[in-house]
C-alpha cells in the first residue's frame, strides 16, 4: 500500500505514533528507512519511508522467516510454497498492512 505524504516523513516520529496507537505490535528499524512492525513470528509489515511516500507492505517480519519462504520455493517449486502461503499467513498479514496503512494514510496522508 503506497500513501503519498505532503511533506517527508521523520522515520522516528512515525515509530513513535505506531507504537502510541499499536502497543500490541513490536516497530524496529531495519535500515534507517525501513520500519518493520511484527505481530508476531509470521505476521508483519515492512513500512519503508521515502521522500514523498510511505509504502507498507504486508511480509514476513523476520529474516529467518524469508530465507525459510525463499528456500521452500526453491526446494519445492513454487505452487506448493504459494498455496501454503495464501491459505495459512495472507489474510493475517493483509489485515495487519490494511490497519497499520490506514492510520498512516489517516496521519500522514497528502490531502486530494
Amino acid at each position: 500500500m503506497k500513501i503519498q505524504t505532503q511533506q517527508e516523513v521523520d522515520p522516528k516520529d512515525l515509530q513513535d505514533k505506531l507504537v502510541a496507537k499499536f502497543p500490541q505490535y513490536q516497530f524496529n528499524f531495519r535500515t534507517k528507512k525501513l520500519l518493520i512492525a511484527k505481530k508476531n513470528s509470521t505476521t508483519g509489515v515492512n513500512i519503508l519511508i521515502r521522500r514523498s511516500a510511505v509504502v507498507a507492505n504486508a511480509s514476513f517480519p523476520s529474516m529467518g522467516a524469508n530465507m525459510l519462504f525463499t528456500l521452500s520455493i526453491v526446494g519445492l517449486g513454487v505452487l506448493i510454497p504459494l498455496i501454503l502461503w495464501l491459505a495459512i499467513f495472507y489474510k493475517g498479514q493483509k489485515a495487519m498492512e490494511k490497519e497499520i496503512g490506514g492510520f498512516i494514510m489517516e496521519t500522514y496522508g497528502a490531502a486530494r
